[in-house]
C-alpha cells in the first residue's frame, strides 16, 4: 500500500476467519510500526473499526493515527476474549519517498 502523507484515508487489513465465525463482533486494533523486524508493543496499537470484513484505521492529518513519512509494517489485532490474535498484513509506505 502507498498513501500520500496529506491523505486522510483508511488503511485496511483483510480478515479471513474460519467458517461460521463473525470476527466483527469483537473489538479490533491496528498498529503500523517501522519495518525493522520487531512486533508491535503496547503503545503501538490504535483503536480501529470494522468496515465490511476488514479491520480499518483512519490515518493522516487530523486523525489519532498521523504517521510520519516512511515504510511501515501493518498489523491488526482482534480482542476475541481469551484469544487476541495478531495478524501481520504487509507493508505500507506513507509519503512519496521512504524516510523523507
Amino acid at each position: 500500500m502507498h498513501k500520500l502523507r496529506s491523505s486522510l484515508a483508511y488503511v485496511y487489513v483483510p480478515v479471513d476467519p474460519p467458517d461460521g465465525i463473525d470476527p466483527t463482533i469483537y473489538p479490533c486494533k491496528m498498529a503500523l510500526i517501522t519495518d525493522d523486524g520487531t512486533e508491535p508493543g503496547p503503545g503501538d496499537w490504535h483503536s480501529a473499526s470494522w468496515i465490511g470484513g476488514d479491520v480499518a484505521l483512519l490515518t493522516g492529518p487530523g486523525s489519532a493515527a498521523d504517521f510520519p513519512d516512511g515504510e511501515y509494517f501493518v498489523f491488526a489485532q482482534i480482542d476475541a476474549g481469551i484469544e487476541k490474535p495478531v495478524l501481520p498484513s504487509g507493508r505500507a509506505r506513507i509519503g512519496l519517498a521512504a524516510g523523507t
